[in-house]
């Protein structure tokens, strides 16, 4: 089933959002599946009262549906005040009528994509010897930088990386947003995201049939890794983890260390058999 928080405070947003002001907006780590919560929002969900006003054939912004939170999907929620994009800040969004829809991922799959395509994350690793969350020869957590938009973050490892981002949004924020699964796009898209829509007030489109996306949700961003479309999503994900994730065991008793606990628990998340 779908692992979904933040449900408890729909009813907040809603109260305290006009119909036709209410908006979601994709928000989550590199690697997360913001793209693909991002296109089945827009094919599939709508604010009805905003396409009343605005009538057939219209963006799916213009129905509530936007690219990102206007402060950037990938900016950590520490910097919500303090940072919008070019776009959002031209048009004056207020950033308490907007839904984050958090996306997260098992930590696991997450650090091996981001070994992939580190984005602005940077830390001293090598090809092949990745998460690298402690150095081998100290011991010491292996420090990681990301920059973003509004700022650079500083954490004490990719695992770190991880509890942090998320606790921005999960521990300490003070306004409503719903976090979800990137493995529940794939394995439960209708359910989580009619659930994600009506949170904000929103409905699943009748005048059609509830659209998968079947292809690479990054294929129109360019210079992303395009190669895993929904049915190989099935397979991937399907597969049972193999020992430690094939990690060394040095990043792997390191992961068991640092992920928070709560995290893992809260989105059903396990560390993979030792042996």
């Amino acid at each position: 089933h779908p692992y979904i928080l933040g449900l408890e405070r729909c009813e907040e947003y809603r109260k305290q959002t006009p119909p036709l002001e209410r908006m979601l907006g994709p928000a989550g780590m590199f690697n997360s599946g913001t793209n693909l919560v991002t296109h089945l929002l827009k094919q599939n969900c709508e604010i009805p009262e905003r396409r009343k006003l605005m009538g057939p054939l219209q963006s799916k912004e213009s129905y509530g549906m936007r690219w990102q939170v206007p402060w950037g999907k990938h900016t950590p929620a520490k910097f919500r005040d303090l940072h919008a994009t070019e776009k959002a800040g031209k048009a004056k969004i207020n950033k308490d009528w907007i839904l984050p829809v958090v996306t997260l991922r098992n930590p696991y799959t997450w650090f091996r994509s981001t070994c992939k395509s580190p984005y602005t994350a940077r830390w001293n690793h090598r090809k092949g010897d990745c998460p690298s969350l402690k150095d081998e020869m100290t011991g010491k957590w292996n420090n990681v930088s990301v920059h973003y938009g509004a700022g650079d973050d500083e954490h004490e490892s990719l695992a770190h990386l991880w509890n942090d981002w998320y606790a921005y949004y999960l521990r300490k924020s003070n306004f409503p947003w719903i976090a979800i699964r990137m493995e529940d796009l794939v394995f439960y898209p209708k359910e989580t995201i009619q659930t994600v829509c009506e949170c904000a007030g929103g409905q699943i489109r009748t005048d059609r049939n509830f659209v998968f996306i079947t292809q690479s949700a990054k294929a129109d961003s360019r210079g992303h890794d395009i190669s895993t479309g929904l049915y190989e999503a099935w397979i991937k994900y399907s597969r049972p983890p193999e020992p430690k994730f094939g990690f060394s065991d040095l990043d792997f008793q390191a992961a068991k260390e640092a992920l928070d606990p709560w995290l893992m628990t809260s989105f059903g998340y396990k560390h993979p058999p030792d042996h």
